[in-house]
């Protein structure tokens, strides 16, 4: 329900008059991204943007999930494992000894998922979703 509040605040924001056909489909989306947000948090084990398994974990502590922005890009940060692997949306980002990680993702207008997946050298894995909603 709250992301359906921050999809009429973009409208808003836009100033835009939509018709129908538009607003099912943006609403189409919204429970889409719902959903596999959802699922990834139930398959970590809870909700939110932190999850362990073992020694392995993953925190993001910038962007907070459902985040109305109106930059192009937000910097995504967070901390796992020193030794682990990172990748956002794909592509990998660098972690310091200390296991922090930060990097710029760019954003689409409207909705965006980020995915953020941590790996260990055994093979252990925790993904975390969050959705970030650029509205100019």
């Amino acid at each position: 329900m709250y992301l359906f509040t921050l999809l009429k605040q973009w409208i808003n924001i836009r100033s835009v008059h939509l018709n129908r056909r538009v607003l099912a489909i943006a609403l189409a989306v919204i429970l889409a991204l719902m959903f596999l947000v959802g699922c990834e948090r139930d398959k970590a084990g809870g909700s939110g943007t932190t999850s362990k398994t073992g020694a392995l974990f993953l925190d993001i502590t910038q962007p907070e999930d459902e985040s109305i922005v109106t930059s192009a890009s937000v910097q995504v940060k967070g901390k796992t494992v020193s030794q682990a692997v990172v990748s956002i949306n794909g592509e990998l980002t660098e972690v310091d000894n200390s296991g922090r990680f930060t990097t710029t993702v760019a954003l689409e207008e409207g909705p965006n998922l980020i995915d953020v997946i941590a790996t260990d050298r055994e093979g252990g894995e925790v993904q975390k979703s969050i959705v970030i909603i650029y509205a100019p």
